[in-house]
């Protein structure tokens, strides 16, 4: 006689599973139902469509506003590489910073029309009196100055404020600074770790976070992510854009920001180890003994960077224990995390046998994230201006090595503002 097939468990075990590596065996072995992406659904919102950036064209005011930029923004999101409609849409946004007075900005874009222009073949030539004429006259109007090179490079300071991480039974691990530190001082600056731009997102640029909605240039691949330049649309492909980017969609529309986050610290680390990740999972069970409250203090000085694998230690024991934390909740977690790794390793074509260890990081990262996420906040008024206040608007969240342990305790204990440089000032 068939015996009758056992069900599968709804809840994941309840003390067990407070391990991350347990709970992302147990979902796999006992085959839980995982998460349904909605893939061929979600990707038609953000693939490259020169049809849809003609009709966003074809209504951009022909005022100079905010909406004016916004429309522009998103034709160049969605406009496909090498295509006349972007090279129609960085000329219309360099007369667009011509008539501001922003003549720098007006040739930047023009540098870039050029770029195009060289690949894709010759501009309109409708269009070349326009070009010609807003060249020669921001380059007067700027009194001769040459052609600014977009390829900039921005040198962030590490840590370099004097705090000390310390850990008692009865209050944790803690910051406390070795000087006094009054109201409007900056405690600490450091550039982040990872960030995630939730607002404004054809406004700022989405690796450093500037607000500088008039030279934003795209992803050639995604219509889902613009930057300031090519130095930071280089980052973050390095750094996490080049896996992230093929499930980008799903993460937009079917994730939560923090999960988003979560995932793109996933692929930071993936990424540390790219052309030898047969060593990620033996990288990170070294990382479980190697802990100690005096490596989230700040010892390293403005000339002494720290390398890649030692500042994702610093985030990776960020983690808080989830003695507290229900069952369903612990579900719930493991699940989208197993479900997040699949999706990223199936459309990465990385390699299966990798698909534990990205899940066991996710849904660590997303317990990491939870605790430790530090808010940047703009004015209403002038979205330019942070700011944080009653009427002010969250624009990103970030992660800091050692800047994300301030009020890492339950209860808060330091009022601060973090700006998007990473500077921390105590309020």
């Amino acid at each position: 006689m068939e015996t009758e097939a056992e069900a599968v468990p709804v809840l994941v075990a309840s003390r067990s599973c407070r391990n991350d590596r347990k709970l992302v065996e147990f979902i796999i072995q006992q085959r839980m139902v995982l998460l349904d992406t909605q893939w061929l659904l979600s990707t038609g919102w953000f693939k490259k469509d020169n049809d849809l950036a003609l009709r966003m064209y074809e209504r951009i005011p022909t005022t100079f506003n905010s909406h004016s930029v916004l429309k522009l923004n998103q034709v160049i999101a969605y406009s496909e590489p090498r295509s006349e409609r972007l090279k129609h849409a960085y000329l219309q946004r360099a007369v667009h910073a011509y008539a501001n007075r922003e003549d720098f900005y007006c040739m930047y874009n023009l540098w870039h029309l050029e770029e195009v222009d060289e690949i894709g073949g010759l501009l309109n030539p409708l269009y070349q009196e326009l070009y010609q004429e807003l060249s020669r006259a921001a380059r007067d109007r700027r009194s001769g100055i040459i052609n600014p090179s977009p390829q900039h490079d921005v040198h962030y300071q590490h840590c370099f404020a004097n705090v000390l991480c310390k850990e008692l039974p009865e209050c944790g691990r803690f910051l406390t600074p070795q000087r006094r530190c009054n109201r409007g001082s900056t405690v600490m600056c450091e550039r982040p770790y990872v960030r995630l731009l939730v607002a404004d997102r054809y406004f700022r640029c989405h690796y450093c976070l500037a607000h500088v909605p008039l030279v934003l240039i795209p992803c050639p691949t995604c219509s889902s992510t613009l930057y300031c330049s090519n130095t930071c649309r280089n980052r973050a492909y390095d750094e996490y854009h080049a896996l992230e980017c093929a499930i980008l969609a799903c993460l937009r529309i079917q994730f939560t920001t923090l999960e988003h986050l979560a995932v793109r610290l996933t692929c930071r680390v993936i990424n540390m180890f790219a052309g030898q990740l047969d060593q990620l999972e033996p990288y990170v069970r070294s990382l479980l003994a190697s802990f100690t409250p005096s490596s989230h203090s700040t010892p390293y000085g403005r000339d002494a960077p720290e390398s890649p694998c030692n500042q994702y230690a610093r985030i990776y024991h960020l983690a808080t224990n989830r003695r507290q934390i229900t069952r369903a909740a612990l579900t719930e977690n493991g699940l989208r995390a197993v479900s997040l790794a699949k999706l990223l390793v199936e459309q990465n074509k990385l390699p299966a046998g990798l698909l534990p260890i990205i899940a066991e990081l996710t849904v660590r990262h997303m317990h990491i994230a939870a605790a430790n996420v530090l808010p940047l906040h703009r004015s209403d008024a002038d979205p330019a201006v942070e700011s944080q206040n009653k009427t002010s608007t969250r624009y990103a969240l970030v992660l800091l090595t050692t800047g994300s342990r301030l009020n890492h305790a339950c209860s808060s204990n330091l009022a601060y503002q973090l700006t998007q440089n990473g500077t921390i000032d105590r309020r």
